[in-house]
């Protein structure tokens, strides 16, 4: 009777063990056209992961502009022609951007897909043997005009003016979608979590010692070195746009992804790399891009008078950062000097 006890308690506590979830610290896979990690550490349950990365995916079937069923892709194809009504993501993600298009200056414009596809940004490799000519790049440019997007909230609708013009989302996107992460993990009492979305970081709640995270930022001269700053933070995104992200060379000039919606060719100022810090990472991700178009002197004054956490590096490897943030900048390579 004994044995017969021991033995129901066993195969109990089997029963219950096998049915309790298991955990693994970190997930990577594929999605918004890049390699993205979540880490969830002990609260990383496989539903949980799954749940994610279908948000994930969602959000790049609303939003690539190469996906011939996603909204943004019916927008383009409606353009000139009429308006269409989309999901609340969209329009919501739409608003936003303009009203970044507005504080940029139209240096952040939505409107830029013209010039994003004549780039070839999608497949920006490094064997291009060409570039667009001057032609192409001034038909595109005159396609590139956010005041022709029109939003109706009454509809939820959109639509883009002139025949031809198309929406690119690539810089507040991937920004959106880790505050989506962000909000889901909240949602599920998760109490700290490392986001990563292809370079876009989220360094979700504090560490288990309830230390804040340390993040690197890249040096933009050798992406694959070490990092050459470091930064404290918690319960904030930490975005990067550099020139090192994406380039090809013809005949010994660098042309990177960063666009310049005036003259229609990369961004060419004395910066290398942009970081911003920021609560959410749609923000980070948009003003990672306005700054770097703005270059450094209008960047810092633009980051000082907004209150905005930024971090510059120049080509000659000077850093600058701006007020809210310069005390807390930890420079690791003795190449890089800190300007105060």
């Amino acid at each position: 009777m004994y044995k017969n006890i021991g033995l129901f308690l066993a195969l109990s506590f089997f029963l219950f063990s096998s049915c309790k979830e298991a955990t693994s610290p970190y997930k990577t896979q594929t999605a918004l056209g890049t390699l993205c990690t979540i880490q969830l550490f002990d609260y990383g349950k496989e539903s949980l992961y799954k749940e994610l990365f279908a948000r994930l995916d969602e959000i790049e079937n609303h939003f690539s502009p190469t996906i011939a069923s996603s909204e943004i892709a019916h927008i383009n194809a409606a353009s000139g022609d009429f308006p269409l009504i989309v999901s609340e993501d969209v329009f919501y993600l739409l608003e936003e951007s303009l009203s970044f298009a507005k504080v940029s200056e139209g240096l952040f414009d939505p409107t830029i897909g013209s010039l994003v596809k004549l780039w070839n940004i999608s497949d920006f490799n490094p064997e291009k043997e060409s570039l667009p000519t001057n032609e192409e790049i001034q038909k595109a440019l005159s396609l590139v005009n956010y005041e022709n997007l029109d939003l109706s909230p009454e509809t939820s609708s959109v639509y883009l003016r002139e025949k031809g013009m198309s929406l690119d989302l690539g810089g507040i996107a991937k920004g959106w979608a880790a505050d989506e992460v962000v909000r889901i993990l909240k949602k599920h009492k998760v109490p700290n979590a490392i986001v990563n979305l292809g370079g876009n970081i989220y360094a979700y709640g504090k560490k288990e010692n309830t230390k804040p995270w340390s993040v690197g930022i890249k040096n933009p001269f050798d992406s694959q070195g070490d990092p050459i700053i470091k930064l404290e933070v918690e319960n904030k995104s930490v975005v990067t746009s550099g020139l090192y992200e994406r380039f090809f060379e013809v005949d010994g000039i660098r042309y990177h992804h960063i666009l310049d919606v005036h003259t229609g060719y990369p961004i060419d100022n004395e910066l290398v790399s942009v970081t911003i810090i920021d609560d959410s990472s749609m923000t980070a991700d948009a003003y990672s891009t306005t700054l770097f178009a703005f270059g450094l002197e209008k960047s810092l004054s633009f980051a000082n008078k907004e209150g905005i956490d930024a971090i510059l590096i120049t080509k000659d490897k000077k850093v600058f950062a701006s007020d809210s943030i310069k005390d807390a900048v930890q420079i690791l390579d003795a190449d890089f000097v800190l300007y105060k």
